[in-house]
């Protein structure tokens, strides 16, 4: 295998170098959307990795996902590109010798497994305005002695959750199997924009309208009615998966364990008395369309869609879990591709007025958003015989979004976790809910 990459003096930093093509793609209106966005978490394992393989795997992977070298540009009228330079050395893996110590003492803040020395400040936080220069993709991985964590950054504008899920069983066959031409998978392919349907919008508050069916609400960046939700406190919720499977099973329709993990979320988010029994809440989540389009896992882009469920207080207080569960369900199988390209047309209007983007990801406790990391096949991803115990992704609770994940507890069981921003006025109605149903525990 060619060694395209080069160590650093102390083997702390690997660069990779690009190919001899080069490209530039301006980014499509629900690409463009998500670019401010980079998603960061991290994948522990059991088990040993040899870092010189670690290296070559990487470096085959970047023949396939070459927009992992990338780097990020923004024109003067604030269009967003993906630039790919031929021949270009890159710093993208960063590594740390921790082999005299257990993994199992060190995996308590994501943060610190995450890539910090090759990226800026300002992507390490999540999130930029300004994206000229950042990278496409930064990499960390730790080594101890029972076992290894890699920690991630890559920018949400040409992979989304699905894409990132698919470049880690990409990257493992390659691993494992020592050539990507060995591997099982098929090729990623980059769909960049997509045909839209013909809906016009004559001003922005026509398109904030249509944006408040997929549960996105405008709130004007100097407006304070964000100050209530800032006094929160985050709690991290661990789901009982038996529970959930025997909720899930006395109902009529074919609930999965996500739809009782929102009811449960619908009714945590309510308990608090800052919330009237008039008031609207709105649950807000994402659901990958590739199925719906006739595309496979190797499609990358932002291939999914948002959707809100608005309910009123006073119902979400008086439904079962299984009656909440059957509304998220009946929601999600309303879904359809032609919804998909509607919403499109309210990315394209955002993308072609040059809207700034801020005012829509301001918190409330009106509204939250479900983004649920645990739908993959992780156990597909496998370095050698090790696959990972933990997913962590970065909590942003605190910015209205909520994580569902997966992790292995002192039992050797596998769990479902999140993480939520709380009224404290509701914090002891939340802690019983969870011990008299048995659904989940507050495990902080």
């Amino acid at each position: 295998m060619d060694h395209l990459y080069i160590f650093n003096k102390d083997k702390t930093i690997v660069s990779f170098y690009s190919s001899d093509k080069e490209w530039t793609i301006k980014l499509g209106p629900n690409d463009y959307y998500a670019a401010p966005v980079f998603m960061r978490g991290c994948f522990y394992f059991r088990g040993g990795i040899n870092i010189d393989r670690f290296a070559d795997a990487l470096a085959e992977s970047f023949k396939d996902f070459d927009m992992l070298l990338g780097t990020l540009s923004m024109s003067k009228e604030g269009d967003i590109f993906v630039n790919y330079e031929n021949n270009k050395l890159n710093q993208v893996l960063e590594i740390e010798d921790r082999t005299t110590e257990s993994s199992i003492n060190n995996n308590q803040n994501v943060i610190d497994h995450l890539p910090n020395k090759i990226i800026t400040a300002e992507q390490q936080s999540g999130a930029a305005i300004d994206l000229s220069g950042m990278k496409m993709s930064a990499f960390k991985i730790k080594v101890f002695n029972d076992g290894f964590f890699i920690g991630y950054n890559i920018n949400h504008s040409m992979l989304d959750l699905t894409g990132v899920a698919y470049y880690f069983k990409y990257l493992s066959q390659i691993y494992t199997l020592g050539n990507r031409e060995k591997i099982n998978l098929k090729k990623p392919q980059y769909l960049g924009t997509f045909k839209t349907n013909n809906i016009q919008f004559k001003d922005k508050d026509e398109a904030d309208q249509y944006a408040n069916k997929m549960g996105f609400y405008f709130i004007p960046p100097n407006n304070n009615s964000n100050n209530m939700f800032s006094q929160n406190n985050i709690l991290k919720i661990e789901f009982n998966t038996t529970k959930l499977d025997i909720l899930k099973s006395t109902s009529d329709l074919s609930l999965s364990k996500n739809d009782v993990i929102t009811a449960a979320i619908c009714k945590v988010f309510t308990f608090t008395s800052n919330l009237k029994d008039d008031d609207i809440f709105t649950l807000k989540y994402m659901c990958n369309i590739r199925k719906l389009a006739g595309l496979g896992e190797e499609a990358l882009g932002n291939l999914y869609i948002y959707k809100g469920i608005p309910l009123k207080v006073s119902d979400i207080r008086k439904k079962s879990l299984v009656e909440l569960a059957g509304i998220n369900r009946k929601s999600v199988s309303e879904i359809t591709y032609e919804q998909f390209k509607n919403d499109l047309c309210w990315f394209k209007y955002i993308q072609d007025e040059k809207i700034d983007t801020f005012g829509y990801f301001i918190p409330s406790i009106k509204y939250t958003l479900l983004s649920n990391w645990n739908q993959y096949d992780y156990d597909q991803i496998k370095f050698d015989n090790a696959t990972p115990h933990s997913l962590a992704p970065v909590c942003i609770a605190d910015a209205g979004t909520n994580f569902i994940s997966f992790n292995t507890n002192e039992n050797n069981e596998k769990t479902i976790i999140t993480t939520v921003s709380i009224p404290p006025n509701s914090i002891k109605e939340i802690v019983e809910f969870g011990v008299n149903t048995s659904l989940y525990r507050v495990i902080n």
